[in-house]
């Protein structure tokens, strides 16, 4: 084989004929044997490299069918020769490679041109991997393409470094992305841009913020991508964030962020059992994939950022992780800034609003006010500071120093020196010592006469406050107080509570107001002067000491009860607060009264009702009580003496379950009580009593509420039905053992079969013999008696057989063998093997099977038959001669055949049906001579049933009966 250039320019390999074979014969000639062992030699080469090159080799016939591979691709595919020669490449597919490469791959090679390119193939383990694959023809010495030899080098470690790279790349550019948005602009709309970013990076439907709140009870979706609900909400409202997520359902996340961990949900569905809350809220909001991870801030964990996917379940790798980690950082670090903005703007804010207020407070005061530094520097100070000195902006401003003022003060004569001083310097050397040693206060008198009071403190900060008040307004201060005075007074006639003023020493009444003298009943100018003794308004002499030890040391009264007679001899009961205070230099008492006579009135009525409603309760037969949520018994009556033996006020306190014999009692008794909507009617439980004994009690009981609609606890009455239950046991006893001698009864019937059969066939056997003799061999009474022992022989044989059929029956041997059949076939049959019969009394025979074909039955044909023979015999020999029966076939509800026997007989009373399908009970037969054992309806009664039917009577004496029997469809 050489490689040459074919007619399109294209390489080409072209295997040289041998100088054995026909096609090259002609070619071989001119080189002779020496030529040929060249070619063998290239040949042996060829493949020695073809066998040691660290690629694939694949050589295929013109069809695809592999001739040969190399030992690198067998260790590369785990495929052997043996298993891949003969077969095509195609049983490397992974499906992963597009149909349109294959079939660029082929129209290729086919024009003779080789085909270069990568593809995912699968190895013999199932493992995915690419190569890099190169597909050349071989040409035969016409020319024409014999075979394709494939060079495949495995890529599969360079495609993942490059995905990987890739990937990188693209979380890379996210993240510069995101960073250089949230570094031009940290704010919401920016972190929602990140947020969407993220999210569309990692193919998620959403991204999210949360932040928790500073309790750490909450979390709150802050921030999203899109408004997409995380949790449920109300259905067409629209989508909304979600506020206030209780912790529990994330707490699971929670866990695993203090873990260090990133949460990974890859299918919603496979999160663990301790996730179940975390779960729900997926699922609910149609979440099958959610990757999150937790926000730090230093050693405080702040929230989670978090994207989710719901078309369907995601596999996340580890860099979609490290992705969102390094975004959970930056938006931290984003929220760091935005909080640290925000404080510094709330700080700003704060700081302006504190710098105005104090502007706005220091020039609303009525006095001089100046603040100077540390160093006596002026920082601020109000206009009645400057007017008062005469000041301008431009003298009293920041930064000159108080010594500077001064020298303004002396040199323009705004102040005055007092006399005492030598000079001016002398004056400003004193004013700067008090300044220094701030000993009380410096007076200054202005070039108008004023004078002001200096009163200067120094402040944490080594400051100096300086205040000046203007003495000669004291005695506008003084009418102010007067004014205020007069304020205290109306608000204190006008009030709608009782108030007084009295001396703490002995209670006379200083003033009281109007409505004090509305509800106590006296004259304000009788009360004024007077004690509260001598008004008699204290119910006893202790109860005002009684009051007055009440105060605190504070001298402040609050809430307290008293009762206060009036004017009328009327007891009235007050809520009272006061606070001690001195008039005129004694000590006294104001006093604020609340009437709550209504209120104590009603107090008392509902304490009557309550010992009402426990006097009724303690008088009743059954024991009342009332349990709290943690289940302690908060109430009991007292029934309870005689249902345990203990006193009520011995089990207040209890737990309940203290009282079962079982603990577990008690919580099964909640969960019925829970499942049955709160309320429980004669729920049976096996309590112990207090001398140790058992007792078994029904109770009635049901949840109680607060206003709220909450649950406060349970109450409800028990009763003592220990005897009852004793009562059901022993009856279970008794029907125990008639089951028992009914079987036993059964099995020997059962038993008995052949000892009591044998005999009588042998007797009717010899009967029918001595009757088949020759008629003169016998005399007419002889044959006579034969007939009676044949008949006599055959009905006891049937009474046997129906005793032993209904003793099999209740013995459980007899079963059933279901199948649909044709009810009018039978129903056919069973009136032709009655027709004798009822043609010897004249009995008319009418079916009638409706107009719709009659849909076939799932029952035991020979039960079925043997019924309806009973029925259709019973209706024949029971009947009046010449009589007639009817059998009307007709569907009933319940995919139920009904079919009714009507005969025109006697006809029988109700108590008479009622005791029809006893054992044994042959009505009116003793009137007659039809032959019978009164068994045939009871078996058919115990047949039918067995088909899961049904068998009814209704009878009308004179008229005649109808028996109905009800049997299944077949569908």
């Amino acid at each position: 084989m050489t490689f040459n250039k074919n007619k399109n320019g294209a390489d080409q390999i072209v295997q040289e004929a041998h100088p054995k074979s026909k096609a090259g014969a002609t070619a071989a000639e001119p080189f002779g044997a020496g030529a040929h062992l060249d070619l063998q030699h290239e040949y042996r080469k060829f493949f020695q490299a073809v066998e040691a090159s660290p690629s694939c080799v694949v050589i295929t016939d013109r069809s695809g069918v592999i001739e040969y591979v190399n030992d690198r691709f067998v260790k590369s595919t785990g495929y052997s020769q043996e298993h891949v020669i003969g077969r095509k490449p195609n049983l490397l597919k992974s499906g992963q490679t597009p149909t349109h490469v294959y079939d660029t791959l082929w129209s290729t090679i086919l024009k003779g041109e080789i085909w270069r390119g990568e593809m995912c193939n699968r190895k013999r383990t199932g493992e995915r991997y690419w190569e890099s694959t190169a597909i050349a023809p071989i040409l035969g010495p016409q020319g024409d393409i014999t075979h394709f030899v494939a060079v495949k080098e495995d890529i599969t470690v360079r495609r993942d470094a490059e995905a990987a790279l890739r990937l990188r790349q693209a979380h890379d550019t996210v993240l510069a992305d995101i960073t250089r948005g949230l570094l031009a602009d940290a704010s919401g709309a920016a972190i929602e841009e990140a947020l969407r970013i993220l999210s569309v990076s990692l193919d998620a439907q959403r991204g999210a913020l949360f932040r928790l709140s500073a309790d750490n009870l909450y979390a709150t979706n802050t921030h999203a991508s899109t408004a997409l609900e995380w949790v449920e909400g109300e259905k067409g409202a629209g989508l909304r964030k979600t506020v206030g997520i209780p912790r529990d359902r994330f707490q699971w996340c929670l866990d695993q962020y203090r873990d260090g961990k990133t949460v990974m949900v890859d299918n919603a569905l496979d999160l663990p059992a301790d996730a179940e809350a975390f779960r729900t809220s997926l699922l609910r909001a149609n979440i099958h994939a959610h990757l999150s991870a937790p926000i730090q801030l230093g050693e405080r964990f702040i929230g989670f950022v978090s994207v989710d996917v719901q078309t369907s379940p995601r596999k996340w790798t580890t860099d979609d992780a490290h992705l969102l980690e390094r975004v959970a950082e930056i938006i931290g670090l984003a929220l760091m800034r935005l909080d640290a903005e925000q404080e510094l703007r709330t700080t700003r804010d704060r700081a302006s609003r504190a710098e105005q207020n104090l502007t706005d407070a220091i020039n609303s005061m009525p006095e001089g006010f100046v603040l100077y530094d540390q160093d006596g520097k002026l920082v601020i100070c109000n206009s009645r500071f400057r007017n008062d000195y005469g000041y301008t902006q431009a003298q009293a401003r920041p930064g000159v120093h108080f010594m500077d003022l001064g020298l303004i003060d002396v040199m323009q004569g705004n102040v005055v020196v007092p006399e005492g001083y030598k000079n001016a310097d002398e004056y400003l050397q004193i004013r700067l010592k008090y300044r220094i040693k701030l000993e009380g206060t410096f007076q200054v008198i202005l070039k108008d006469g004023r004078q002001l009071m200096t009163q200067d403190r120094r402040t944490s900060s080594g400051g100096l406050v300086s205040v000046q008040t203007d003495i000669t307004k004291i005695k506008q201060t003084e009418d102010a107080l007067r004014s205020s005075e007069r304020k205290f007074w109306s608000i204190f006639h006008a009030s709608p509570s009782l108030m007084t003023i009295s001396v703490l020493k002995d209670g006379q009444f200083l003033d009281v107001n109007a409505k004090w003298v509305e509800v106590m009943g006296f004259d304000y100018t009788e009360a004024i002067g007077k004690t509260s003794t001598q008004l008699e308004v204290w119910h006893s002499s202790l109860a005002r000491e009684q009051m007055l030890r009440a105060f605190t040391k504070d001298g402040v009264l609050v809430n307290y009860e008293a009762r206060m007679q009036t004017r009328a001899k009327e007891m009235r009961d007050f809520l009272m607060s006061g606070v001690r205070m001195h008039i005129d230099g004694e000590d006294a008492l104001l006093l604020v009264y609340h009437d709550i006579t209504e209120r104590k009135r009603m107090e008392a009525a509902l304490q009557q009702s309550e010992r009402d409603v426990r006097a009724i309760l303690d008088n009743i037969v059954e024991a009342f009580y009332r349990t709290d949520k943690k289940g302690r018994f908060t109430m009991c009556s007292a029934g309870v003496i005689k249902l345990l033996g203990y006193e009520p006020d011995e089990l207040v306190g209890t737990p309940v379950s203290a009282i079962y014999v079982d603990a577990s009692g008690r919580d099964e008794f909640l969960k019925q009580l829970a499942v049955r909507g709160g309320r429980i009617e004669n729920y049976e439980i096996q309590l112990r009593r207090k001398d140790g004994t058992t007792v078994w009690a029904a109770t009635n009981s049901y949840y109680y509420y607060d206003d709220d609609g909450e649950i406060l606890g349970v109450e409800g009455t028990s009763r003592d039905v220990t005897w009852q239950r004793q009562a059901e046991q022993d009856l279970l006893i008794a029907k125990e053992l008639a089951e028992n001698a009914n079987a036993a009864k059964s099995d020997f019937l059962s038993g008995m079969s052949h000892e009591l059969r044998t005999p009588l066939n042998a007797i009717i056997g010899f009967s029918q013999m001595m009757a088949y003799q020759d008629s003169d061999s016998l005399t007419p009474k002889q044959r006579e008696y034969i007939d009676i022992i044949s008949r006599s022989g055959e009905h006891l044989l049937t009474v046997i057989n129906e005793v032993l059929d209904l003793a099999s029956i209740e013995a459980g041997r007899t079963s059933a063998h279901l199948e649909a059949i044709s009810a009018t076939a039978v129903i056919d049959d069973c009136i032709e093997l009655v027709r004798t019969l009822s043609a010897e009394k004249g009995v008319l025979l009418v079916r009638d099977y409706g107009d719709t074909p009659v849909p076939l039955v799932w029952v035991d044909r020979t039960k079925f038959k043997q019924v309806l023979i009973n029925l259709l015999s019973n209706a024949v020999k029971y009947n009046v001669d010449g009589g007639r029966v009817d059998v009307m076939v007709s569907v009933a509800p319940g995919n139920c055949l009904k079919i009714d026997v009507t005969d025109t007989g006697h006809g029988l009373t109700e108590a008479e049906c009622q005791d029809l399908f006893q054992p044994f009970q042959r009505l009116h037969a003793q009137d007659g001579d039809v032959e019978g054992t009164g068994l045939g309806l009871v078996l058919a009664k115990r047949m039918i049933e067995a088909m899961h039917g049904d068998i009814q009577v209704s009878s009308t004496p004179g008229v005649g009966s109808t028996f109905t029997v009800k049997v299944p469809l077949s569908y």
